[in-house]
């Protein structure tokens, strides 16, 4: 299959009566690139290799930031599913009609009755609140997904990838349905129905540590502010629509800070750091992480989706045993850190008393030297008065054995 789950349309409204609605899809493109499948039998109005191309187009147009073969890894790497928002072709061709038609003739747009997988949106939300150009020197997608309908043809400069051939094929059938004279429902592709998307990935689906990363997040610049963006960080964080999940991670600039943190998401360096190696950071960015609750959010499936409580009694138990661990080991370190203390205090207290002892033992040698050198003072005295005396009774002598030989 393209794709995996297939939720419930959703209605958006914004100010002056705006209102769209919107099929949801949970794609995964990687399966799509592996099978090379066309069309889906599931329902899907648009064939998937094009609507690949058409969100990697809205994409790129509204992340000028991000390099287009990095979207494309996004989307396409293990792992990694994408929620698409469409608009149906036949809303198309009427907002196409109600364009067409004189000012005076054009009727007040009404709410629709259909049911919504997600409350009315209010008014003021989007991705990044920030207006966003629709083109983009060198972007191979300006051409075709332009808010306004046009009938240009200019030509695509080609770049080097492996998706190449596909997206030139795509962008070759975007042009010949936007310069057909007749706009019937052959004239209405993805590239005029994709509104916005969500692509996360799974990075690891260890127990305790079952990580997602929000890798890409747009909503096309004429449908925000309608609560589009608010919709798929919903589905985002929904554990119904991406899977069971401990953690999710996304990496926001300083202008999406403020989206992300009103939708539970923090940045505390504490939290986070035990995440950084499990992603690869991004330039000028804050990881972000947001940590669900025990049962999940309203299901958009409408299904309840509330855990049981065991899991709860579980992680309480969990966490109770880690406590008493810790707490034991604090314990343990404590008993082990006194024993310390008292160890060092017996050893400085012997080498005081050794210090003393030969403090002692040195004072008595310094008196006994001094006694000695006294003592060797007076014999060495003594020593040359001997001395003295007998070299003058030798004098004598050998001067009266001098005079008596004369």
């Amino acid at each position: 299959m393209a794709f995996d789950v297939q939720l419930k349309s959703a209605d958006f409204y914004g100010k002056k009566d705006r209102h769209c609605r919107c099929n949801v899809a949970l794609m995964n493109f990687r399966k799509l690139m592996i099978s090379d499948s066309g069309g889906d039998p599931n329902g899907l109005e648009y064939d998937p290799k094009e609507l690949l191309h058409a969100v990697a187009g809205v994409c790129s147009l509204s992340l000028p930031d991000m390099e287009l073969e990095a979207i494309y890894s996004s989307m396409t790497a293990a792992g990694s599913k994408t929620i698409v928002l469409t608009i149906p072709k036949t809303d198309v061709l009427k907002t196409r009609h109600e364009r067409s038609r004189p000012e005076h003739e054009k009727e007040p747009a009404t709410t629709c009755t259909g049911s919504s997988s997600s409350p009315t949106a209010k008014d003021g939300e989007s991705l990044s609140e920030e207006k966003e150009g629709d083109s983009a020197d060198g972007n191979p997608f300006s051409e075709v997904f332009s808010d306004e309908e046009s009938d240009s043809d200019s030509e695509v400069a080609a770049e080097e990838d492996k998706f190449l051939a596909d997206r030139e094929a795509f962008l070759s059938k975007a042009r010949a349905r936007r310069s057909m004279s007749v706009k019937g429902v052959e004239s209405v592709g993805p590239e005029h129905a994709v509104v916005g998307c969500a692509c996360v990935m799974r990075l690891s689906s260890k127990p305790r540590a079952n990580t997602v990363q929000i890798t890409l997040l747009a909503v096309r610049k004429k449908y925000r502010r309608m609560g589009i963006g608010r919709y798929l960080m919903q589905c985002c964080k929904d554990p119904d629509v991406i899977g069971h999940y401990d953690v999710l991670l996304a990496f926001s600039d300083h202008k999406a800070e403020r989206f992300f943190q009103r939708h539970g998401f923090t940045d505390d360096p504490i939290i986070t750091s035990k995440y950084m190696k499990s992603v690869d950071p991004w330039e000028n960015s804050t990881l972000m992480c947001y940590i669900p609750p025990f049962s999940g959010p309203s299901s958009l499936l409408g299904i309840n989706s509330f855990k049981s409580l065991v899991e709860v009694d579980s992680h309480l138990q969990e966490w109770r045993k880690k406590a008493i661990d810790s707490y034991s080991e604090q314990l343990s370190f404590m008993a082990r850190l006194h024993h310390e203390v008292l160890m060092l205090h017996s050893k400085l207290q012997s080498q005081e008393e050794l210090l003393q002892s030969l403090t002692q033992q040195l004072r008595g040698v310094q008196q006994e030297k001094a006694l000695m050198e006294e003592e060797f003072t007076q014999y060495r005295k003594h020593a040359q008065e001997l001395i003295n005396k007998s070299v003058v009774q030798h004098a004598e002598q050998w001067l009266l054995d001098s005079t008596a030989n004369r």
